[in-house]
């Protein structure tokens, strides 16, 4: 009897394109959309071989001149169409984005889109180097860099949102938008393989993409409609997707490397990056020489090519080594931590109390439920997204 595994559908419900699903078994690794069915007959060989040959290149010609186009193979990795898809080639056009009300908002928009591109195309050039690590994928490199940068524009909207400033949000979100190619080539390209892994791997980036754009589309209604406790909601969950997108494509930044003065001093000369990223890699550089032991770099290096694959380790989440923190205070009692006992709100600094982020400090995006047994969005300080009971979580103390 053949054990089959099935994708879980229940993550899908809210999807209505994401209708079809993937199904294999375990003894192969090819999904079974691939596989001849039993029910099908394969036609008895041709008596010569001369007629063998003719017949193969009928069918290639057949198959070549047929009006009907190929079945994709990926229609269940695609990510969803919204109802608004807005794209920077297209002006923008998004909740209040028009050309006459906001055209500086649009134009700043454009900017910055347009910085994403150049560092994008920095790094696909660098792919080409035998030293890079993606050499011979330069259309990964550059979604890599485009998708992994947009955490410098979630922390701006971070600020704006708790700030109650709405007039860049959604030129933000349009940056986001434009960058939906880069989403939809990680989803095709980085687990190339067809294993159980891979596919989990690729479902999971699928889920998470679709919830980045989904949530996008909220927090632009929530804007529109001037609704502060929509827009905190709606962000707070589209930062909580675009990390777990970074987690399900492996993106996430490794932890930084100490140098030497006199490689912090010649790598700035280096460097050919454009845009913001390129501005904080050079002060992050110029900041190593004067505290060197304190605040280790992680962009000097001899090589082009390497500056430019890690160009955004410090705007993404780190990859912290130690799964659990909460071996290192086993026998540290809680009155030694320095907390409140009043429960934290929205945008607080919170000390996590238990589980396997103690000890960590955070920033609380969201709430939901009573401080017992409800939930909350935090941002740990190593910029990573998590969500953590609210019974573990404490006001930190002001030092």
């Amino acid at each position: 009897m053949m054990l089959r595994m099935q994708r879980p559908l229940y993550r899908y419900s809210e999807y209505p394109y994401l209708q079809s699903s993937r199904s294999f078994d375990v003894s192969s690794s090819r999904p079974q959309s691939f596989r001849s069915f039993p029910s099908m007959k394969t036609p008895a060989p041709l008596a010569s071989p001369v007629l063998n040959r003719v017949f193969s290149a009928a069918c290639a010609i057949a198959v070549a001149t047929s009006p009907f186009p190929a079945p994709a193979a990926t229609d269940s990795l695609l990510l969803n169409d919204f109802e608004r898809r807005p794209l920077v080639e297209e002006g923008l056009r998004k909740a209040g984005l028009s050309s006459g009300d906001n055209r500086m908002v649009t134009l700043w928009a454009r900017l910055k889109a347009q910085e994403l591109s150049d560092d994008a195309t920095a790094a696909a050039a660098a792919a080409t180097s035998s030293i890079s690590k993606y050499q011979g994928s330069p259309d990964l490199a550059e979604s890599r860099m485009r998708v992994r940068s947009l955490q410098a524009y979630l922390d701006e909207l971070q600020r704006d949102i708790f700030a109650s400033k709405q007039t860049f949000v959604q030129g933000y979100l349009g940056v986001f938008y434009s960058q939906r190619d880069a989403f939809q080539a990680l989803i095709l390209t980085t687990f190339p393989a067809d294993d159980p892994v891979s596919l989990a791997s690729k479902d999971a980036m699928v889920d998470e993409g679709n919830n980045v754009f989904k949530y996008a589309e909220d927090l632009s209604d929530a804007i529109s409609k001037k609704s502060r406790s929509g827009a905190v909601n709606a962000y707070a969950r589209l930062a909580l997707a675009y990390d777990r997108f970074l987690k399900a494509g492996d993106l996430y930044g490794q932890p930084p490397k100490k140098v030497s003065a006199q490689a912090a001093r010649r790598a700035p000369q280096g460097l050919g990056l454009a845009g913001a990223a390129a501005k904080q890699v050079k002060a992050e550089l110029e900041l190593a020489q004067i505290e060197l032991e304190d605040k280790p770099e992680f962009l000097a290096t001899k090589s082009r090519a390497k500056v430019v694959d890690d160009a955004t380790a410090k705007l993404v989440p780190q990859k912290d080594p130690l799964t659990s923190t909460e071996a290192l205070y086993k026998d540290t009692p809680l009155r030694t931590f320095r907390y409140s006992s009043t429960p934290p709100k929205l945008a607080e600094r919170v000390l996590v109390l238990a589980g396997p982020d103690k000890g960590r400090t955070g920033v609380v995006l969201n709430l939901e439920g009573n401080a017992a047994t409800g939930t909350a969005i935090i941002k740990l300080d190593t910029k990573e997204v998590k969500v953590i009971d609210r019974a573990k979580i404490a006001r930190a103390a002001l030092v």
